[in-house]
């Protein structure tokens, strides 16, 4: 196939996949993107059940006033609780909810189940060959980011 033609083939491909949500494997869509990530964080990441809100802020690489409406709302739905530090009041810790773990959980079995369906779909070795070739693209970007 000429180059140009590839080309283009390529750049379709990837705005169709960029275009494809993968959010809609499971039904969040009343979350915004920022809110899940926060509570995937929290899900994930919570030490003695709470992070430290700064920790938030740096892991999702977000400014103060980003993560503050996130916060707030998050914790008018019920999913987080906020707790001042005492003996520091600077210290804001964040903690994930009996509603907030429930939601995540949904999440993750709905995740996965759309993603064991597409494995079936495609089959082990098709599947395996694109978590080869998505790796090797990661790669490729990673390392023209760094100047390679």
């Amino acid at each position: 196939m000429e180059e140009k033609e590839l080309g283009k083939k390529l750049s379709k491909t990837l705005i169709q996949i960029k275009r494809i949500k993968l959010a809609s494997l499971a039904d969040m869509a009343y979350l915004t993107h920022n809110q899940k990530l926060v509570l995937y964080l929290l899900h994930e990441n919570s030490v003695n059940g709470s992070v430290l809100l700064t920790e938030i802020r740096e892991k999702l690489k977000l400014a103060p006033s980003t993560v503050t409406p996130i916060i707030t709302s998050l914790e008018n739905e019920g999913y987080i609780k906020r707790n001042i530090d005492k003996n520091d009041r600077r210290n804001i810790y964040i903690e994930i909810t009996s509603k907030g773990k429930e939601y995540t959980n949904m999440v993750h079995s709905q995740v996965t189940k759309n993603i064991n369906e597409f494995i079936e779909f495609m089959g082990d070795k098709d599947t395996n060959d694109l978590i080869r070739l998505m790796n090797k693209t990661i790669n490729y970007f990673e390392n023209k980011e760094r100047g390679k």
